[in-house]
């Protein structure tokens, strides 16, 4: 099996220390397509959630590391692949969460609006890309359930 079916396979079975690592080395092979890019940048962005990194006991080191290689992974697919909505999006989301660059709020939101639910994900980015569309904030966001709520993506009352 290849590295980048076994980045795939780790990824699938949530082994996403594993994965990464050989997102990272099938990508300095090149032996990848955008979705291997965007995966291990997602890696990287979600080594950066204290609740994951300390479930999965992510040595910091690699927290470290994975701060720096997840812009730097985008940049490279758009290198490769050219300039594409969904790596834009990824971008303007990391912004968003991480840094708190709420300009890019509005965004993020008309991006994952028009996402549907992914049936059998079977990547961490697609296990995400689900929970986020089925959290309720989102459903209030969205009017998909109830009242239509504040279109704030983080689902607050306003006074974020």
């Amino acid at each position: 099996m290849s590295k980048i079916d076994n980045a795939r396979s780790s990824d699938d079975e949530g082994n996403i220390e594993r994965a990464y690592e050989l997102y990272l080395e099938a990508i300095s092979e090149g032996e990848v397509e955008m979705g291997d890019y965007l995966n291990a940048s997602f890696i990287a962005f979600i080594f950066q959630d204290f609740g994951v990194s300390s479930a999965k006991k992510i040595p910091d080191s690699l927290i470290d590391e994975a701060w720096k290689k997840m812009y730097e992974l985008l940049d490279m697919c758009e290198s490769k692949f050219g300039r594409q909505k969904e790596i834009d999006f990824w971008r303007s989301y990391y912004r968003l969460i991480l840094e708190g660059q709420e300009e890019n709020n509005e965004r993020c939101q008309r991006y994952l609006s028009s996402l549907n639910k992914i049936n059998n994900p079977r990547t961490e980015k697609d296990r995400y890309i689900n929970s986020v569309l089925e959290s309720p904030s989102f459903q209030r966001a969205h009017g998909k359930s109830g009242s239509s709520g504040d279109r704030k993506f983080r689902g607050s009352s306003g006074d974020s």
